[in-house]
């Protein structure tokens, strides 16, 4: 009964360092921000940030006023990445 008692602490202790070391790990790093221009922010109201596949799909959110300006517009070539995509 004892040696039960003695397992079943060393296993929650266990389980509750492997979750604070996940929560530690999906913690926001402030080394991982990427600086971003606040001008865009007139323009440009979401964005997809972070490392994505390369299967991912990239979207672009414009601000209301921006986006009627654009409807009848040509959009190709708007914005340019890097590295290339």
């Amino acid at each position: 009964m004892l040696q039960r008692n003695l397992f079943k602490k060393i296993a929650a202790f266990l389980i509750s360092i492997f979750i604070l070391n996940l929560f530690s790990k999906c913690a926001d790093n402030s080394s991982d921000k990427q600086n971003v221009n606040n001008e865009f922010s007139k323009y440009i109201s979401a964005f997809t940030t972070n490392i994505i596949s390369n299967q991912s799909s990239i979207s672009i959110e414009f601000e209301s006023e921006t986006a009627k300006k654009l409807v009848h517009q040509k959009t190709e070539n708007l914005f340019e990445f890097t590295p290339k995509i």
